[in-house]
C-alpha cells in the first residue's frame, strides 16, 4: 500500500526534494507499523489494514506537508500526532492499550540501508555482505590515483569493509541517492551531477582533479572507460532502494525491550518514546554481513525521476497526484 509518493512543491524550488523525503520517511513509517511481517498482530491485536486507512493516513500527510511552515521543527510532531492517532485506530480498545503499543513499537522498530537497485540481486541472494557488493575493479582505477597524487580521489575510492545502517528513514533515505559513495564522489564533490543523472555535467568534471595533469593517454582512457560503464549500471532511473530490518533480533532483548517502553509510555507518553528509534540520527557500523532473511527491500522515488513533475507543482496538489479513495493509485514504492 505504500503508494502515491508525488506531493505538491511548496513555496521555492528547494522545498521540493525536502518535501519529497519527508513523504518517503512517512511510507516508510506507515510499513515499518502497518505491513511489517515481524509484528506479530495477535500480540498487538491489529486489524488488517485497508486501501481506506492508507489513504487516510497518505492524505494526512500531505495535508502536515501542505502548509505554510514546513521546518522540520513544524513537521515532526505533527507526523508523531499522525502515526499515533493511526495506530489507535488501528489497535483494537482495551485496558491494555499501552503494552500492545509497546508491543507495536518494539516490533515494529526498523533499520535501514539505502542503496543502489544495482545491488539488488546481490542484497536477495547474501544480504548485506561487503564481499559481494564492492566492486573488484576499483584497484585498477585506485593504483591510478595514487601514482598521480589524486590525494582526495585516494581517499575516497576504496572499497568499504563495513556495513553501515541507521534507525533514522530520513539518513537511509539521503544514503540511497549517493550509494555507492566511491561513483558518487567520483569526480563531484556534491555529487550532484549524479544525483541529477547529469552525464554531461559528470563527463566535464570527470578530470577536474589534483595530479589529472600526470595521467597517461592509457589512463585516461582506463579512467574513462570505467566511468561510462559504471555510469551505466549505476545511474538509472527509480535507482534508490532502501534495505529494512528488525530493530532488535535476539527475542530475549525484544521481550525485555517491550517491558521497558512499557513502562517508558505509561511514565512519558508515546511522543517521546518515538523520539528514540524513529528519530535519531546515528548509524550502525557492522563488520559481519546481515542475512537476506532478515531484509525487505523497498523502492523509492528519487530526486532525479520526480524533478520535472514536482517542480510543476507549484503551490497546489495536482488533480494527478490527489487520487480519491476509489480510484486506482500507481504502486511507487513497493515491498519486494
Amino acid at each position: 500500500m505504500a503508494e502515491d509518493l508525488q506531493i505538491a512543491a511548496h513555496g521555492n524550488q528547494n522545498n521540493i526534494e525536502y518535501l519529497n523525503q519527508e513523504m518517503v520517511c512517512a511510507m516508510l513509517r506507515w510499513q515499518q507499523w502497518f505491513e511489517n511481517p515481524y509484528v506479530d498482530a495477535k500480540q498487538t491485536k491489529q486489524r488488517l489494514t485497508t486501501k481506506q486507512d492508507f489513504d487516510a493516513f497518505r492524505f494526512g500527510m500531505l495535508n502536515i506537508l501542505n502548509q505554510d511552515d514546513v521546518a522540520e521543527a513544524t513537521i515532526v510532531p505533527q507526523v508523531d500526532k499522525l502515526l499515533l492517532d493511526t495506530a489507535q485506530s488501528m489497535l483494537e480498545p482495551g485496558a491494555d492499550y499501552n503494552q500492545r503499543l509497546a508491543v507495536l513499537m518494539t516490533m515494529g522498530a526498523c533499520k535501514y540501508h539505502g542503496f543502489n537497485s544495482y545491488f539488488t540481486d546481490s542484497i536477495r541472494k547474501y544480504g548485506l555482505d561487503s564481499r559481494h557488493q564492492n566492486n573488484p575493479h576499483l584497484e585498477p582505477i585506485y593504483q591510478i590515483f595514487k601514482r598521480v597524487g589524486a590525494n582526495t580521489q585516494i581517499g575516497r575510492f576504496k572499497n568499504d569493509q563495513k556495513i553501515y545502517v541507521t534507525p533514522n528513514p530520513r539518513i537511509a533515505y539521503l544514503h540511497s541517492k549517493i550509494t555507492p559513495k566511491w561513483f558518487c564522489y567520483f569526480n563531484d564533490k556534491s555529487c550532484q551531477a549524479y544525483i541529477n543523472a547529469d552525464y554531461d555535467q559528470a563527463i566535464t568534471n570527470l578530470f577536474s582533479f589534483h595530479g589529472q595533469d600526470k595521467l597517461t593517454t592509457s589512463e585516461r582512457m582506463t579512467i574513462n572507460n570505467f566511468f561510462n560503464l559504471w555510469w551505466k549500471n549505476l545511474a538509472t532511473s527509480n535507482r534508490q532502494k532502501i534495505a529494512v530490518m528488525p530493530f532488535y533480533r535476539d527475542p530475549k532483548i525484544l521481550q525485555s525491550k517491550i517491558a521497558i517502553n512499557r513502562l517508558y509510555l505509561e511514565k512519558f507518553g508515546a511522543e517521546k518514546l518515538l523520539h528514540g528509534p524513529m528519530y535519531l540520527t546515528y548509524e550502525n557500523i557492522y563488520n559481519q554481513p546481515i542475512k537476506p532473511e532478515w531484509l525487505q527491500i523497498i523502492d523509492i522515488p528519487n530526486q532525479a525521476t520526480h524533478q520535472k513533475k514536482l517542480t510543476q507543482l507549484q503551490n497546489s496538489f495536482a488533480n494527478t497526484d490527489l487520487k480519491k479513495p476509489t480510484q486506482t493509485v500507481d504502486t511507487q514504492v513497493t515491498i519486494a
